[in-house]
Parts: structure tokens; C-alpha cells; sequence
């Protein structure tokens, strides 16, 4: 098979002096970059995010009432959920909105496609905005708002989440309902009710029709870490009495996704993650676990270079993904009609692109270049990428 020309690369070869990041030791080897990548400082490179680099030594309590909409048990014991969420409160801190990476005294990291994609979602398929377009779509989207309607008006204007439960419980538990409940519970989460936005997505998942959900899944996330990491600024620097409140942030994304990223990749934060059955899905490996108790987390953080785990789904957890496409060896894969999801999936992975959420407006850059370790790769100067999201549909034409 002849060998892909470099214009359709992810990313490129070549020789280079490589440092190590573990001891420092440099050495001349043969090396995977993913692209855009510069190899002089003078050339159009990413400014280094430099505001969440210095170690915070002192991991005292943030005056901040974050309002986490998307955990599947929100706001029925606060004190059981601020304790849960205190690792994710720190990792924050360390959060970049310019890059979208979280900056760490030993190099960048984040939650990628892949993470999402391998927690459940998928990363190919049709637009989240994709329109019905045919009589049995719109009778089923006119069917969820009809019983949306009907919550409402019973339930003080708001289409709760429990009420839509006993809705489509009572009604024999159609499919539609249920796809309904689990996007506005838990992928598309919704502090006041079931969304309208919502409501196509169903539809099209009703029949079956493949939708990138990941994308969407991930602008949020990114958008809301940013807000999160606004709100712990701004706290730290009002400063307050004990147990006063001082800054509130409501995060309507699902963070539970995030809190198991942390956890695969920081094994001195997480729990013993629970033994799962072949075909389980990886968040399973996290269900129910609790916090590990720790004096300091953001010491830990900074510590964590030799402990960090860069690519944790490449170790077998009775997950098919990893055994179809990771292998011992580096190896070519032409990605066409024929090459199957999975390789088609990794390439939008690894690629940089622009992520349109359902919020309007929200359109964030993804620049897993800046992050290629997490891939397998070595991480060169990420080069700088232009924005091109004018409107949704440029960014999703650039994501495609």
C-alpha cells in the first residue's frame, strides 16, 4: 500500500533532539508529532499559557458554591457533594481557557475526544442540529413536546426531571421518552426543566440515526471549566469570613465525565476502581466510588510527573476499543469507507477542529496538538491555529 501523502496526515515524522520529560536526558531518535506543530520558537507557536503554571502550596477552602447541574444526584446532601467534587475543584485551578488544556508545573494535559468518546459518546455521525425532516420524525418530536407540555402545566412550569420519569413510566416506557430523560439528565444536563433543544436529538436517536454527541458534550465542558476556573479566581481574590458564600457558579454540564477523567489519569486522587464485566462501559469502573482522602491536593498535583497516567485506556479493562485499534507496534492505517469507526473516530480525535455545544454561541477550539502525549505521541511547539467558527455551520464543516 502506498504510503499517504503529507497533506492528508494527522500527523508527521522526522529525527529531532527529544528531552525526556521524566529525567531531562535529551537524545536524537526518530519521532511522531501531531500537526500543526513549528520547531522554532520563532515560528507562529501557541504563547505558552503561563496563568495556571505556579503551584498553589497552600490547598486552603475556595469561598465558592459551584451548583454541579449535571451530577446525577445534585444538591441532595451539599456537603457529601462539595467533598466528592473537591479534587475536581483544584484540578480547575489549573485550568486554561486560551487552550483549553489544564497547565501543570510539568506539562499540559486535558480531556480530549477520545476520553468522551471512549466514556460513552460518540465522536462520529450527524450534527446535534441536524433538522427532522420526515413526518415520523416530526410526529415524534410533537409527541415529546406534548408530553412536555403536559408536565409543565402540572408541575409549576417546569418539565422536572423526576416528573418526565413518572411520565414515561406510566406510558409503557417508550423509547423516545427515555431518550428524552437520559440527553437532559445526563449529556445535556438542564437546571430548570427538559430543554426544547433537546427535543430533535430524541428523535433522531429514536430511530437510530447516529449522532457526534462528543463534540457538543466536550464545548460545554470546555466552556464550563473556564466559568468554574472564573469563579475560583474571583474568590480567592475577594477572600471571606468562614462559611460565608462569596461567589456562586451554576456548571449545567455533565462533570461526572471530567471527575472519571481525573481519576484514570491521577492515581494518587482516585479510588479503587470497581472490577468490570466484558462490555461494560468504562464509567463503570467509577461508579459509586468516593473521593480518596488527601491533605493536599493541588501538592499532589504538582508532584504527579512520574505518577501521571497519559494514556490510560490503552490498558485492557474489558473494553473493546483499545484491542481493535491500540497495538504493541506502531503501524499505518489509511482511513476510508472501508477502515471501520474506530480508525475514522481516532483521527477526529487527533485532529484539530473547532466543538459547537447546543448553547448558543458556544463554539470552542480542541488542539489536541498541544496535548500529544496523551495520544502516544511526542509533543513538539504546538502550532498556532486560526478560529474559524464565523458561525455553527463553519465550525462543524471544520470539524467534519
Amino acid at each position: 500500500m502506498a504510503s499517504p501523502s503529507e497533506d492528508n496526515l494527522t500527523m508527521k515524522v522526522r529525527e529531532d533532539e527529544m528531552i525526556s520529560p521524566l529525567n531531562g536526558v535529551s537524545s536524537i531518535k526518530i519521532a511522531h508529532f501531531l500537526r500543526p506543530s513549528v520547531t522554532s520558537v520563532d515560528g507562529p507557536v501557541f504563547e505558552p499559557p503561563l496563568d495556571s503554571v505556579n503551584p498553589t502550596m497552600i490547598d486552603n477552602s475556595v469561598p465558592l458554591k459551584a451548583n454541579f447541574v449535571g451530577w446525577r444526584h445534585p444538591q441532595k446532601d451539599w456537603k457529601t457533594l462539595v467533598n466528592r467534587m473537591q479534587s475536581l475543584h483544584r484540578v480547575a485551578e489549573k485550568w486554561c481557557s486560551k487552550t483549553n488544556t489544564f497547565v501543570f508545573p510539568w506539562g499540559e494535559a486535558t480531556i480530549t475526544l477520545e476520553d468522551i468518546m471512549i466514556l460513552g459518546c460518540y465522536v462520529l455521525g450527524d450534527s446535534v442540529f441536524s433538522p427532522i425532516e420526515d413526518l415520523e420524525l416530526e410526529m415524534i418530536k410533537e409527541k415529546l413536546h406534548k408530553a412536555q407540555s403536559d408536565i409543565i402545566r402540572v408541575n409549576a412550569k417546569k418539565a422536572c426531571q423526576s416528573a418526565w420519569m413518572i411520565k414515561f413510566m406510566k406510558c409503557g416506557s417508550k423509547i423516545e421518552h427515555e431518550a428524552f430523560h437520559w440527553l437532559s439528565r445526563f449529556v445535556f444536563p438542564i437546571y430548570d426543566g427538559e430543554g426544547r433543544t433537546v427535543l430533535p436529538i430524541a428523535a433522531h436517536l429514536t430511530r437510530g440515526t447516529k449522532l457526534a454527541l462528543a463534540p457538543a458534550v466536550l464545548a460545554s465542558i470546555y466552556k464550563k471549566l473556564s466559568s468554574l476556573k472564573g469563579a475560583l479566581v474571583a474568590s480567592r481574590k475577594l477572600g471571606t469570613r468562614k462559611g460565608k458564600v462569596v461567589h456562586l457558579v451554576k456548571l449545567t454540564v455533565p462533570f461526572q465525565l471530567v471527575q472519571a477523567w481525573v481519576w484514570e489519569i491521577f492515581p494518587a486522587l482516585r479510588p479503587k476502581p470497581n472490577s468490570t464485566e466484558l462490555g461494560e462501559p468504562r464509567l463503570a469502573r467509577w461508579h459509586g466510588l468516593k473521593k480518596v482522602g488527601t491533605e493536599n491536593v493541588l501538592l499532589d498535583i504538582d508532584r504527579s510527573a512520574k505518577d501521571f497516567i497519559w494514556r490510560p485506556y490503552t490498558r485492557a479493562e474489558n473494553n473493546s476499543l483499545p484491542h481493535m485499534v491500540y497495538k504493541e507496534k506502531d503501524y499505518w492505517v489509511l482511513v476510508d469507507s472501508c477502515s471501520g469507526d474506530e480508525f475514522e473516530g481516532l483521527v477526529r480525535c487527533c485532529r484539530s477542529s473547532e466543538l459547537v455545544s447546543l448553547e448558543v454561541g458556544c463554539i470552542e477550539q480542541y488542539l489536541p496538538h498541544c496535548v500529544t502525549m496523551q495520544f502516544g505521541m511526542a509533543q513538539d511547539l504546538p502550532g498556532r491555529v486560526a478560529r474559524v467558527n464565523g458561525r455553527f455551520k463553519i465550525a462543524w464543516r471544520n470539524y467534519t
